[in-house]
């Protein structure tokens, strides 16, 4: 199986976040689930995407029957759409070229 590496500029945007937002809980991983992320078409084509999971020991459900909207925590989902935000900023302002 392939693998392609996340942006190094959209990663660097996101260590930067983890340094200025700590509530966010926000850190690398350098573990895969072993199964394709919604970045990986991107990747693969040579775009620039980079991932962001709620990953613990592993992804709960992850790509299961199981994956449903009742399992979401809502406040590691808001935590997400926070980050998305702060990085969609950042990117808008140039910070990830």
């Amino acid at each position: 199986m392939s693998s392609w590496k996340a942006d190094p500029g959209l990663v660097r945007l996101a260590e930067a976040l983890a340094l200025r937002r700590p509530e966010l809980s926000l850190s690398g991983s350098l573990r895969s689930s072993g199964l394709p992320y919604d970045a990986t078409p991107v990747l693969a084509q040579g775009g620039r995407a980079m991932t962001l999971t709620a990953l613990g020991e592993r992804i709960p459900d992850y790509h299961q029957p199981t994956d449903t909207f009742d399992r979401i925590d809502p406040a590691v989902l808001a935590d997400a759409i926070e980050a998305g935000r702060e990085l969609i900023r950042a990117i808008d302002r140039g910070e990830a070229d």
